[in-house]
């Protein structure tokens, strides 16, 4: 009861901060409305088990992302010498993409059959997850068995991309 109390509570407040994000015309207070999205979204990571999520949604999303977005916003007002502030002229056109996509998300959940039993399930990695405790074990364990490869993958493509930035930023000077 107390989880369905918190889940309702966290999605009020996700949804009307996700609506200041939109609707506000401070560019400011929009940013400080999506911090607060994002560490709704990470307390639904928490109710539903995934703390390791919830700490990468914290760390990486509130930590690092939104404070660049907002250093960007400020220096950007210092640089400019005055307010900035968000105009849309397609607000009709949002709305009409809105509904489409409301629409869609309702139809898709109601017409979806949702498997609610584990023994559903036909994956050989849930074999190699029988004696893991905590959620966090579970992602290493399947991160370094079956993942691997895509796992390293990804590891060699950001190098190769650090790497490059390097190469750009040492030549732009």
């Amino acid at each position: 009861m107390g989880e369905a109390i918190a889940f309702w509570v966290l999605a009020a407040i996700i949804v009307l901060a996700a609506l200041g994000v939109v609707i506000l015309r401070n560019l400011f207070h929009c940013a400080l409305c999506l911090g607060l999205v994002l560490v709704c979204v990470a307390g639904i990571f928490i109710l539903n088990g995934a703390e390791f999520l919830a700490g990468v949604q914290v760390l990486i999303y509130v930590g690092a992302t939104l404070v660049i977005i907002l250093f960007a916003i400020m220096l950007s007002e210092d640089i400019a010498g005055r307010r900035i502030q968000i105009v849309s002229y397609n607000r009709l056109l949002g709305f009409v993409a809105a509904l489409v996509f409301f629409g869609t998300i309702a139809f898709l959940a109601l017409t979806t059959d949702f498997p609610f039993h584990t023994s559903t399930i036909k994956d050989p990695a849930v074999a190699v997850l029988a004696n893991v405790k905590t959620n966090i074990a579970a992602f290493g364990t399947l991160l370094l068995t079956k993942f691997i490869v895509p796992f390293e993958f990804a590891s060699v493509f950001l190098l190769i991309a650090l790497i490059g930035a390097i190469v750009i930023a040492r030549t732009a000077e």
